[in-house]
């Protein structure tokens, strides 16, 4: 998907195998739970709201 343009943002370990044919920028984040939401969902605070949340 990457090399397809499919996705806008990719998470990897420094030890990739994709890093013979992409370059990666310095991490500007660095956090053990990431959550990515649609433009159109409701902002979320935390994990616990996304709960019981099916959409």
């Amino acid at each position: 998907m990457l090399r397809s343009g499919k996705v806008d943002m990719l998470t990897e370990t420094t030890d990739s195998y994709l890093k013979k044919d992409f370059l990666f920028t310095n991490p500007f984040l660095s956090n053990s739970i990431i959550i990515i939401m649609r433009t159109r969902s409701s902002y979320v605070n935390n994990i616990e709201e996304l709960k019981n949340n099916h959409d």
